[in-house]
């Protein structure tokens, strides 16, 4: 797969320059999986900054084990 070739044409299709698309085309062809968040698990991570506690302290406080807190 020519991935140079490939944005070309992508980006020729869409008239303008897309930033990134070379190397998200690159990660396609490695099968490098992104990391996908729902907003729920936005949201713990937020509280859990503006808390400002570890996220051993964290867990303990929403009695959860803390490898389920750093798997959301």
């Amino acid at each position: 797969m020519n991935i140079d070739k490939i944005a070309n044409a992508i980006k020729a299709d869409a008239g303008r320059a897309l930033p990134g698309l070379t190397e998200s085309l690159a990660e396609m062809q490695l099968s490098i999986a992104g990391r996908t968040h729902t907003p729920e698990q936005i949201l713990i991570r937020i509280a859990r900054n503006k808390s400002g506690k570890t996220q051993q302290a964290f867990a303990d406080l929403i009695k959860t084990p803390v490898a389920t807190l750093r798997d959301w």
